[in-house]
């Protein structure tokens, strides 16, 4: 089971979410270690990367944020693969879904915030 997101995911993480969300790091690029209670300053060479808890943190922002609609986060599970939608419950927007299952709910949700963001929702 991953654990946290990889150099590729974390990367791309960087530009969009909050650095003091990332609850671990890549040290110098290539291991991970996680970050202790007191903060730690990061190198140039260090990554920081997100656990499954502090990405779907993010996406209770989501929810929490948007006045004019309310959505429901659904997690569903077929087989081994995930699948993450929000499911419109009040308002006007539709449905926000992935394209396909992944492999990994961590997989899933860096790909519904990499969707948000896209859509300006995040």
């Amino acid at each position: 089971m991953k654990a946290y997101t990889d150099i590729k995911q974390s990367k791309k993480l960087t530009k969009i979410l909050p650095l003091k969300s990332a609850d671990m790091f890549w040290a110098d690029g290539e291991r991970p270690a996680v970050w202790n209670n007191k903060g730690i300053s990061l190198d140039e060479m260090d990554i920081p990367c997100w656990s499954l808890a502090a990405l779907l943190d993010q996406l209770e922002d989501v929810i929490c944020n948007e006045e004019d609609n309310q959505w429901e986060l659904v997690i569903k599970k077929e087989g081994v693969q995930y699948d993450l939608y929000y499911l419109i419950v009040y308002g006007e927007q539709e449905n926000i879904e992935l394209d396909r299952f992944y492999d990994s709910l961590i997989d899933a949700t860096v790909e519904m915030i990499l969707k948000l963001h896209e859509q300006k929702l995040l």
